[in-house]
């Protein structure tokens, strides 16, 4: 649901998080992952078009434009 999970070992609230990310900046960190914060590189499992369509329904989602049922 993009909501942080207190019991992760790097509790992200991607909804809040993607309000500082443009576009490439998302992108970077999906496919390159962040080693230091526990989260793999995604590069080979999601297409570019894939990564686009995340970000977009995370934007639209911390702006109350969508649900998690959406």
């Amino acid at each position: 649901h993009a909501v942080a999970d207190k019991k992760a070992l790097a509790p992200v609230d991607l909804l809040v998080s993607i309000r500082r990310f443009q576009f490439v900046g998302f992108k970077y960190i999906v496919l390159n992952g962040r080693p230091q914060r526990s989260m793999p590189p995604l590069r080979g499992t999601v297409s570019e078009q894939q990564v686009a369509q995340i970000y977009q329904y995370l934007r639209a989602r911390s702006k109350g434009l969508l649900t998690a049922t959406d």
